[in-house]
């Protein structure tokens, strides 16, 4: 966005359009016209360009034109121009983390703004220092600049720089954790770029778009938004843009938990952010690489991953990045090497968080202490530390906030198909009266009959698909919200309840009665906790398509052989991991499945096990094979497991089949239509 930002500011200079929208900018054409310009604002403008284009590739080349317009700006003391130069090295150092130049020149762009003292200066310098700000995560003083700079963007009334205004203090408001005020000023800015054709601009409009989704827990809808933005990226060749899309789609995979997928699109960004030395996009790229291998459990990889983002966050001096990698590298860390010292930091940056409002730092301590005490046998301080983290995320992240962003892009796409539906009604009018300026009685009367026809229909569909989507919106909401209370009431209930009764074991150990008893309150509430687990998922709709159902087998296999040791060897061969199954579907699959699994575990005798679940347009079928004891087909005692099979199979026309026989191991066949 950074990107389209600082050429926005360009326009806002008077550089030709022209020039600014060639892809890449031919730059061989520029050095050529800036040596025929005498020294003045246009030789300025001229050099401030060809500097902002060397930005992304050559730093020395690009410090030498910025240098070459200061010195012409300052000879003939020209202002308006000199102080975008000014504001926009500000820029250009902030990204190569060279920090202490960052203010002083902000400051001369500041004294050359006043000097001028019309909406360009203004304009460009608030939108540079927002820019500045939100990189090095100083959210409010950010959100501070941009609304100046969106009032003198207002003043100036050129569309462009309005909606890259909007764009800008958006995502302000998201390191805020203010997605509701967040999203609006992104449908805003895409209203905009629609409008005036815009590209680049629709590019980072769903991009952002695609963060406030990720923030608020929808992966999938994050996803589809993410790549919608990849594409215009790609066709645009925008490098810098194509690399802030692969890392959101990485994001997003990782709170999946598809990691295989989550690497694949952050190794792609990684290369691009070398390519161009973007030391801030690098620093994150390398966070998100521990959390991902932190959530792999490879806790080793994980603090490779985090050495070199805290050694990136020091050179740029952001104290804040620091502890905030710090803290995340110290929950991988084992509880005999980490100092009181250390907590006791943590403890004090968490008071400090909660003075400045910083939202971001104070979840990641609170993780991190529930995390330390619960290790540390300190259930008290771990119940109080999750109870406040559990009470700040239902704040940042509840089903009101989801409701009110999915009701903004509701209307969107509705004003969108109204404006078109006014299009076409507009275009057929027209083209009616040239018909009767042309035809007249039996023409004209069979032409206007014809257009009503038309409209009516139009407007009949146009009704059945906005009711249509407005009750799968709602049933999907509803699952959401189902999924999201299940999980955040109820789960955060038995977490206390578990930690709770590891407390009160550790007090009565002297009383054996006691303590027997409230073995058995864990016990039941881990059963529970991972009755509820299911239930979680299976209600919820980001796990109706094959890509979510395929691992959770895998795990659910694991799960029940791994912990009796029986090696098992799972085989997928899926041809459209977005093919999705319905609600029914999936639960009868999953359930067969455990079924067959328990089964196994329970009579086969046996020492492994295959499973096979393959895909095709039309079927999906699993065939799990075992090599024990077996039983006889004829005479076995079906029970309530063989006829539940046999129900859910019926209940979803599915076809399932079982083989055995005695000493001859037994194979299950299940296979299930697709619509």
């Amino acid at each position: 966005m950074i990107r389209f930002l600082l050429v926005s500011l360009l326009v806002l200079l008077g550089y030709p359009k022209n020039l600014l929208a060639q892809s890449p900018v031919q730059l061989d054409s520029l050095l050529t016209h800036e040596k025929t310009l005498s020294d003045g604002s246009e030789k300025i403008k001229t050099l401030t360009f060809i500097g902002f284009n060397y930005s992304r590739t050559s730093p020395e080349l690009a410090k030498y034109y910025y240098k070459k317009a200061i010195e012409i700006g300052e000879r003939i003391e020209e202002n308006t121009s000199t102080s975008t130069v000014y504001s926009q090295i500000a820029n250009f150092y902030n990204t190569l983390g060279e920090t202490d130049s960052v203010e002083y020149f902000l400051q001369k762009a500041r004294i050359k703004a006043e000097k001028a003292n019309n909406n360009n200066s203004w304009a460009t310098y608030y939108q540079n220092r927002t820019l500045i700000n939100k990189k090095q995560k100083k959210y409010e003083e950010a959100i501070s600049y941009g609304k100046e700079s969106l009032k003198y963007c207002l003043a100036l009334g050129k569309k462009s720089n309005i909606a890259g205004a909007y764009l800008n203090l958006g995502s302000c408001y998201v390191g805020t954790k203010n997605f509701e005020t967040a999203a609006d000023y992104y449908y805003k800015a895409l209203k905009i770029f629609e409008e005036i054709k815009n590209e680049n601009g629709k590019a980072f409009s769903y991009n952002n778009l695609g963060n406030v989704y990720k923030e608020l827990n929808q992966h999938n809808e994050a996803i589809k938004y993410a790549k919608l933005s990849l594409g215009l990226k790609q066709k645009l060749n925008d490098e810098a843009g194509m690399s802030t899309s692969y890392m959101l789609i990485s994001e997003n995979y990782h709170m999946l938990k598809n990691y295989k997928s989550a690497l694949e699109y952050l190794n792609k960004s990684i290369g691009l952010q070398k390519k161009l030395k973007n030391k801030y996009e690098l620093v994150n790229s390398y966070q998100l690489q521990g959390r991902i291998f932190r959530g792999m459990m490879d806790t080793v990889q994980a603090i490779k991953s985090y050495n070199p983002a805290i050694t990136i966050a020091n050179k740029l001096q952001n104290t804040k990045l620091v502890n905030e990698l710090q803290t995340e590298k110290l929950i991988l860390t084992p509880v005999h090497k980490i100092s009181d010292n250390t907590t006791q930091n943590i403890e004090t940056n968490l008071n400090l968080s909660k003075e400045t409002n910083d939202i971001n730092t104070q979840m990641h301590n609170l993780e991190y202490l529930t995390q330390f005490y619960h290790k540390t046998g300190n259930y008290r301080k771990a119940f109080n530390y999750q109870s406040e983290f559990y009470q700040l995320k239902d704040q940042l992240y509840g089903s009101e906030v989801l409701q009110k962003i999915k009701a903004r892009e509701r209307n969107y796409e509705l004003e969108k198909k109204e404006a078109a539906i006014k299009y076409l009604e507009k275009d057929k009018e027209l083209k009616e009266n040239q018909l009767q300026k042309q035809r007249i009685g039996i023409y004209a009367s069979v032409g206007s009959i014809l257009f009503i026809l038309i409209i009516a229909s139009l407007l009949f569909n146009q009704n059945k698909i906005i009711q249509e989507k407005k009750r799968l919106q709602e049933m999907e909401a509803m699952r959401h919200n189902i999924a999201g209370d299940l999980h955040d009431d109820i789960g955060s209930t038995l977490s206390s309840i578990q930690i709770i009764s590891s407390l009160a074991s550790d007090q009565c150990k002297q009383n054996k009665n006691l303590q027997h008893s409230i073995n058995q309150i864990q016990e039941l509430s881990d059963k529970v906790a991972s009755g509820l687990q299911e239930i979680v998922w299976s209600v919820n709709p980001a796990n109706d398509k094959l890509n979510a159902i395929v691992p959770h087998l895998h795990k659910l296999a694991a799960d029940v052989l791994g912990a009796n040791e029986i090696a098992f060897k799972f085989k997928e061969n899926i041809a459209d991991l977005h093919k999705e199954m319905t609600p029914q579907q999936r639960k009868d699959l999953v359930m067969i499945f455990k079924e067959a699994l328990n089964n196994t575990r329970k009579y086969s005798g046996t020492e492994r096990v295959d499973i096979q679940i393959k895909q095709t347009a039309q079927l999906i079928a699993l065939h799990i094979k075992d090599y024990g004891c077996g039983f006889c087909t004829q005479t076995v005692n079906r029970g309530n497991g063989l006829s539940n099979m046999e129900r859910r199979a019926r209940e979803i026309n599915a076809e399932l089949a079982v083989h055995s026989k005695p000493g001859k191991g037994t194979f299950l066949s299940l296979k299930i239509p697709l619509s």
